[in-house]
């Protein structure tokens, strides 16, 4: 995979390699397709299509200093991808069944169906996820995994709201993980120095339940709210999407001893997340 790019001192295009930043995603790819910038995201992203049914996506934005790979996977496989009028759609293989699905932001679970549920806790229409285990999200809140059968799945409760929707579809687990930490010390660089991570804080917006961890040891889950008074306990509402800084998240997870260390920030269910900004503070040997 090549960018050219024209360069003005040499009146001539540079095609410099993009796939060194990605040997690992890239794995004897069968189709790729592009999708511009739009009205609600400045980004441009290609998206290749892996015989293993991997995606591996490149998010460039050159303005910004942005250009990385992000490995997609699914509960499935996928086989193909199309750009149609700004929208991505992708071709994939679940549960032994072919299905073209549409990329929608407003989902945060793949193969989902959205419904209102103000009635009645069945939710029919999942034949396409028969024997599979679904996440549901209702009145904003995350339920219990249930499995589907017969095309359908019951909650523990009907919804409370008519105007809200109920998404029900396939759980994935984001990851996001830094570059081990190589802070610049008056001995040079401390990459192959024992660390140990001493503050950590996390710029967020509209984010909840974060799982955070040093090399993916020990997770601890960050809480969403705190107990207060009688009369304002959050209990009985849905979470609010907390934005703003989280600090002092290293006293829950504790000293790592490994020479390679990085910060590792996931989530178990399907909630918003949109990490700015991680500041980590280490002492050396």
């Amino acid at each position: 995979l090549r960018e050219f790019l024209f360069n003005l001192q040499e009146q001539a295009f540079l095609g410099s390699s993009l796939s060194f930043l990605a040997q690992s995603l890239i794995n004897t790819p069968i189709d790729m397709t592009a999708l511009r910038g739009r009205s609600n995201d400045d980004s441009n992203y290609v998206f290749i299509v892996n015989t293993d049914g991997s995606m591996a996506v490149y998010n460039v934005l050159r303005s910004q200093g942005v250009g990385a790979f992000t490995k997609w996977v699914t509960d499935g496989t996928i086989n193909a991808s199309r750009v149609v009028d700004d929208t991505f759609f992708m071709a994939a293989t679940r549960n032994g069944s072919q299905f073209l699905e549409r990329m929608d932001e407003n989902t945060l679970t793949d193969s989902a169906i959205l419904t209102t549920q103000a009635s009645t806790a069945t939710i029919t229409g999942l034949d396409h996820l028969e024997g599979l285990s679904v996440r549901v999200k209702l009145d904003g809140s995350v339920m219990d995994t249930q499995t589907v059968v017969g095309g359908s799945i019951t909650m523990e409760r009907a919804g409370l709201d008519a105007t809200q929707t109920t998404e029900v579809g396939l759980n994935y687990i984001p990851i996001i993980q830094p570059l081990p930490l190589a802070a610049l010390t008056k001995q040079g660089n401390s990459q192959m120095d024992i660390k140990k991570i001493i503050e950590t804080k996390l710029n967020v917006k509209n984010t909840l339940s974060l799982i955070v961890s040093v090399n993916g040891l020990d997770p601890v889950p960050l809480p969403n709210r705190a107990f207060g008074n009688a009369a304002n306990s959050p209990l009985g509402a849905a979470p609010t999407p907390y934005t703003g800084v989280i600090d002092d998240i290293v006293e829950s997870i504790g000293y790592a001893e490994q020479v390679l260390q990085s910060i590792v920030i996931t989530q178990d269910d399907p909630v918003d997340m949109t990490i700015l900004s991680i500041l980590t503070k280490v002492e050396t040997s």
